[in-house]
C-alpha cells in the first residue's frame, strides 16, 4: 500500500503556471510600450481617433474589458492610423502598457506574444523560444495585473488565429482591432465599437500626398514642390488615381521623388502601366487596382535600379513577410553557396558583399517597397509579395523559390541520423516560420498549372529539419501539419530519405497521441525506405529498428519489442562504431521504459542509470529527455512504494521541462502523476490545482488523452472534498459530474480512435492511463 500522507511532502508547483513571473512583472519598470518603430508622417483621421480615445480611454470604463475594431479596403490605412493612435496614447500616457501583436496568422501572432512577455519580462528563455507559454504568460498577467493597458491585434483575418490569444471578457483593458473584414470586427462580445476607415477626402489626400513627398524627397538642397488640392487639374488627378486610399498615395509620392517626376510624367507613366495591366486576364493580387498598377510601376523602379535591388525583392516575396533578418542572406563566402546551381547565379551577389546588400536594401526603403524595423530586420506587405509573384514569369518564380528555400534551408539546424537537436532550439525558431511560409506557398502552388511550384531538395530537407524541431519542442499539431504538406513535395518518395525522415516524425508523433497502429505503420515505412538506400547497418535502419521496438512495447508485444531492441543491439556492434553518449543515453531510457512496462524493475534502474549518465554528459544537468527520464525514475519509485522519492523524481523532471518548455505536453504528465498521488492520499485541494494548471496545457496542445484523464481525476478531487465536509457551491458538485462525462465522452471517442481494446476489469483510472503515450503512463 502507499505510504501515509506525512510522506508526501507539499508541492513546490503552484496553480497558477505563471504566478511567479507575474510576481516578477509587477516590478519591471513601467510604462511598457511594445510597439514597432514610429512613422514619420501621419495625417487626419481625427474624427475616428476622437472615438477611440472616448471608448478606449474613458476613465469610467475601466473595470471590464472594451474593444475597438477598425475595419475598411486593404491600402486605406488601417495599420498606420493605429500605430498613430498607439503612439499618441504612450505620449499622453494614457496607458501602463501598450502591445502590439501581429494577428495575420497563428504564429506570428505567437511572436508577437513572446515579444511582449519579453517586454514585459514574463518569461526567462532558458532554451530556445515556447511562444505557447509565452501567450499563457501574457494572458495571465493582463488578468491579474492592476496596471492599465491597450493590446492592439493587427490585420486580424481570421478569429480563430486568436482564439486562444484573447483576454476575458471581464478583465479589465482595452483592445484595439485592424482588419479588412466587416464580419470580423462586429463579432467581439461585450462592450465594442466598430468603424469604417474610409478613404480620404479630396483634401486629405492632398496633404498626405506632401507629406509623403516631403518624407522621400531625396535632395535637401531643393524644395519640395507642395500641391494644393485647388491646383487644378494636377490635384485633380492625383485624386482621382488614388481613390484616398493611404498606401497608393504614399507610394505614388515615392515613385515620384525616385525618378523626380512631376505630376504629369508621372501620369504618362501610369497610364501606360494601367493599360498594359489591364490587358492581362488577371494578375493574382487581391490588391485595390490602383495599388496594383503603382506597385508595377515601383517594380520597374526595382528591375532598373540593379539586379541586386529586384533579384532581393523577389527573394523576399517567398519568406515570411513581417520580420526578415538581413542575417539570413550571407554577406561572406560561403561552401554551400560556391556550388550554387548556374541558372540562379544572379540571386549570388548575396554572399558577395554586405554592401551590396545594404544598397539594395536602402533602394527598396526609397521606393517603399519595404521598412526597416531595425538594423538588420526589414518587413515588406503581404499584397506586395503577391504582386511580385504574380509579376514573375513561370521560371523566375521557380528561381526565386529556390532561391528562399536553399538561403532557410541553410541557416536552419540539421538533425543528423534521427539525433536531437539539443540545444540548437533559437536557432531553429530564429527561421521556423520561413519554413512555414514557403511550405504554405508550396502547398496552395503546387497544382496550379498557371503558377506552378517545383519542391527543390533544399525545400524537401528544411522540411525534414523543420518538422522534427517542432515535434521536439512540443507542438505535435503543427509539426503534423507541415508533415503533412512536405509529404506532397515528394514526386518519387519511395527514393527519398528525407521523405523517410518525415515518416519517421509521423510515426513518433503518432506514438506520442497514443496511435500505436498508425505509428508502427509509418517506421514500417520509413524503414523500408531507408534499407533500400542506406548500408545494411547504417544507424538510420537501427534508430528505425529501435523506435518499433518501443512501439510494441506500448503495444504489449514484449517478446517482438525483445527481438527488435536484440536485432538492434547486434547491428550496432557490426558497426564497430560507438554510439554518440546522447543516442546511448535515449536508447537505455527506451528499454528501461520496456522492462518497467514487464515489471522487470530492477533492470529497469539499471538501464534507466544508465540512461541518466548519458543524458547528463550530452546535455548537462537539464534537459527535456532528462525530463522525461525523471518521470520514468517516478514511476520506477511509485512501483517500489517509494512516495516521496517518486514526487521528487517528477518534480525534477517538472522544473527542467518548465524552464526549457514550459507548455511541453511532459508537463501536463506531470501534473497528472503529482496530482493522482495527492488524490489517493486524501490531499483533493492539493490534486484540484494540479488538474487545475495541467488541463490549460493539455487544451494547448491537443492532447486528449491527458485532458481526459485529468478532466476524470479532477472530478475525483471535487467529489473528494464534497464528501469531506467542505462547503462546495451547487455549480462545483454539479461540475464534478459534468467533469466527468467529459472525461467519458473522451475516453469513448479515444477508445475508437486508438482502436484500443481495454479488458472490463481494469478500473477506470487504468482506462484512462491508457488513452495516453506509453512514455507517461
Amino acid at each position: 500500500m502507499l505510504e501515509t500522507a506525512a510522506a508526501l511532502r507539499a508541492p513546490s508547483i503552484v496553480e497558477d503556471e505563471f504566478e511567479a513571473s507575474f510576481v516578477a512583472a509587477n516590478r519591471s519598470n513601467f510604462p511598457c510600450i511594445c510597439l514597432p518603430p514610429r512613422r514619420s508622417f501621419f495625417h487626419g483621421r481625427a474624427e475616428t481617433i476622437k472615438a477611440m480615445q472616448d471608448h478606449l480611454c474613458s476613465p469610467d470604463k475601466k473595470t471590464f474589458c472594451r474593444s475597438f475594431a477598425v475595419y475598411g479596403t486593404p491600402g486605406a490605412g488601417k495599420t498606420g492610423l493605429a500605430l498613430h493612435f498607439a503612439y499618441r496614447c504612450a505620449d499622453e500616457n494614457l496607458f501602463d502598457a501598450i502591445l502590439w501583436i501581429r494577428a495575420e496568422t497563428d504564429l506570428s501572432c505567437k511572436q508577437s506574444f513572446t515579444e511582449v512577455a519579453d517586454s514585459l519580462e514574463l518569461i526567462r528563455h532558458e532554451t530556445g523560444v515556447d511562444h505557447d507559454a509565452s501567450v499563457l504568460a501574457v494572458i495571465t498577467w493582463l488578468r491579474k495585473t492592476k496596471k492599465s493597458w491597450l493590446l492592439i491585434y493587427d490585420n486580424l483575418e481570421q478569429l480563430e488565429v486568436i482564439k486562444n490569444c484573447l483576454p476575458s471578457r471581464s478583465v479589465a483593458g482595452s483592445i484595439l482591432i485592424t482588419t479588412r473584414y466587416s464580419h470580423v470586427a462586429v463579432k467581439f462580445e461585450g462592450d465594442s465599437l466598430s468603424r469604417e476607415l474610409l478613404p480620404f477626402n479630396d483634401n486629405d489626400t492632398i496633404a498626405v500626398f506632401n507629406g509623403f513627398r516631403s518624407q522621400y524627397h531625396q535632395d535637401s538642397a531643393s524644395p519640395v514642390d507642395q500641391l494644393a488640392a485647388d491646383h487644378g487639374e494636377d490635384a485633380r488627378y492625383i485624386i482621382q488615381v488614388v481613390g484616398g486610399l493611404a498606401l497608393g498615395i504614399e507610394h505614388i509620392a515615392a515613385y515620384m521623388e525616385n525618378d523626380r517626376l512631376t505630376v504629369a510624367q508621372f501620369r504618362r507613366n501610369y497610364e501606360r502601366m494601367a493599360s498594359s495591366i489591364h490587358k492581362k486576364e488577371s494578375t493574382g493580387s487581391r490588391a485595390p487596382y490602383t495599388i496594383d498598377t503603382l506597385w508595377a510601376m515601383a517594380l520597374d523602379q526595382a528591375e532598373q535600379a540593379g539586379p541586386e535591388t529586384f533579384s532581393l525583392l523577389q527573394v523576399l516575396a517567398f519568406l515570411a513577410p513581417d520580420s526578415v533578418s538581413l542575417r539570413l542572406f550571407p554577406c561572406e563566402d560561403n561552401s554551400e553557396w560556391t556550388d550554387f546551381d548556374q541558372d540562379l547565379t544572379e540571386f549570388t551577389f548575396f554572399y558577395n558583399s554586405a554592401e551590396h546588400l545594404d544598397t539594395a536594401v536602402t533602394q527598396l526603403q526609397r521606393l517603399a517597397l519595404v521598412r526597416r524595423l531595425s538594423g538588420d530586420t526589414i518587413s515588406i506587405h503581404r499584397l506586395l509579395q503577391k504582386s511580385v509573384f504574380y509579376r514573375l514569369d513561370q521560371q523566375s518564380r521557380q528561381k526565386a523559390f529556390d532561391v528562399a528555400s536553399k538561403l532557410v534551408n541553410i541557416s536552419f539546424p540539421k538533425q543528423i541520423n534521427d539525433e536531437p537537436l539539443g540545444d540548437r532550439w533559437d536557432e531553429c525558431q530564429d527561421y521556423i516560420e520561413h519554413a512555414q511560409t514557403l511550405a504554405s506557398l508550396f502547398t496552395v502552388h503546387c497544382r496550379r498549372k498557371e503558377s506552378q511550384l517545383r519542391a527543390s531538395e533544399d525545400l524537401q530537407e528544411l522540411m525534414t529539419n523543420s518538422t522534427w524541431y517542432l515535434y521536439e519542442s512540443g507542438d505535435l499539431m503543427a509539426a503534423y501539419s507541415l508533415v503533412l504538406e512536405a509529404w506532397k513535395m515528394f514526386p518519387d518518395p519511395d527514393n527519398s530519405l528525407h521523405y523517410a525522415h518525415l515518416c519517421n516524425t509521423a510515426a513518433v508523433i503518432y506514438f506520442d497521441w497514443n496511435q500505436l497502429k498508425k505509428s508502427d505503420d509509418e517506421h514500417m515505412k520509413c524503414l523500408q525506405i531507408r534499407s533500400k538506400l542506406v548500408p545494411e547497418n547504417h544507424l538510420l535502419i537501427s534508430s528505425t529498428i529501435m523506435n518499433l521496438g518501443q512501439v510494441y512495447s506500448a503495444l504489449g508485444r514484449f517478446t517482438e519489442a525483445e527481438q527488435k531492441f536484440e536485432e538492434y543491439r547486434q547491428m550496432n556492434l557490426r558497426t564497430g562504431v560507438p554510439l554518440m553518449v546522447q543516442s546511448h543515453g535515449l536508447d537505455c531510457m527506451i528499454i528501461g521504459r520496456a522492462l518497467f512496462l514487464q515489471n522487470r524493475l530492477g533492470e529497469a534502474r539499471k538501464s534507466f542509470d544508465e540512461s541518466r549518465r548519458c543524458l547528463i554528459e550530452a546535455f548537462g544537468d537539464s534537459s527535456v529527455l532528462l525530463a522525461y527520464l525523471m518521470l520514468a525514475y517516478g514511476n520506477l519509485e511509485l512501483a517500489e512504494n517509494n512516495i516521496a522519492k517518486a514526487q521528487i523524481a517528477y518534480e525534477k523532471g517538472y522544473t527542467m521541462v518548465h524552464k526549457l518548455a514550459p507548455t511541453h505536453g511532459l508537463i501536463v504528465a506531470l501534473h497528472y502523476k503529482l496530482g493522482y498521488m495527492h488524490y489517493v492520499l486524501g490531499n483533493y485541494e492539493l490534486g484540484l490545482s494540479h488538474c487545475k494548471a495541467g488541463l490549460p496545457i493539455a487544451d494547448l496542445r491537443k492532447l486528449r488523452g491527458d485532458k481526459a484523464r485529468l478532466l476524470y481525476l479532477k472530478s475525483l478531487c471535487l467529489d473528494g472534498l464534497a464528501a469531506k465536509g467542505y462547503l462546495l457551491e451547487d455549480e462545483d458538485y454539479d461540475d464534478a459530474v459534468e467533469l466527468r462525462r467529459q472525461a467519458e465522452l473522451e475516453k469513448d471517442e479515444l477508445l475508437k480512435i486508438q482502436d484500443i481494446a481495454i479488458s472490463p476489469e481494469r478500473g477506470d483510472p487504468e482506462v484512462y492511463d491508457h488513452l495516453v503515450c506509453a512514455y507517461v503512463r
